[in-house]
């Protein structure tokens, strides 16, 4: 669970380090009609990460919380909807999965505005 921790800290600071230093333009530019711009996936995360905090604290606080689709001790579960059974330390990891996941499409976004 340490090392979970300090991987979710470490996101914070991943997102800012890609961000550094772009324009308005660059966080606007979306590489095509139907792609994200880099304004709208850090939405995301940040919408994202809301409901990750939200099923955090249902599993700590609650008996198998139901986890609609979109909850300790890292052993603790919930019911998801769609996933099925989820452990605390599952959500969490896909926290930091999803994070990573979209600081990749930051960087490609970024490659290609320079393209």
């Amino acid at each position: 669970m340490e090392q979970l921790i300090e991987q979710y800290k470490q996101g914070y600071f991943k997102i800012v380090k890609e961000l550094e230093g772009l324009t308005k333009e660059q966080l606007l530019f979306k590489p095509s009609e139907k792609s994200w711009s880099i304004r709208e996936v850090i939405i995301h995360i940040s919408d994202a990460e809301l409901v990750y905090i939200h099923r955090m604290k249902a599993i700590l606080s609650e008996d198998t919380p139901i986890l609609t689709a979109f909850e300790q001790d890292y052993l603790r579960i919930g019911i998801h909807n769609q996933a099925g059974q989820l452990t605390f330390k599952e959500i969490f990891q896909h926290s930091i999965e999803h994070i990573d996941t979209h600081i990749e499409q930051i960087r490609r976004v970024k490659k290609l505005f320079l393209e």
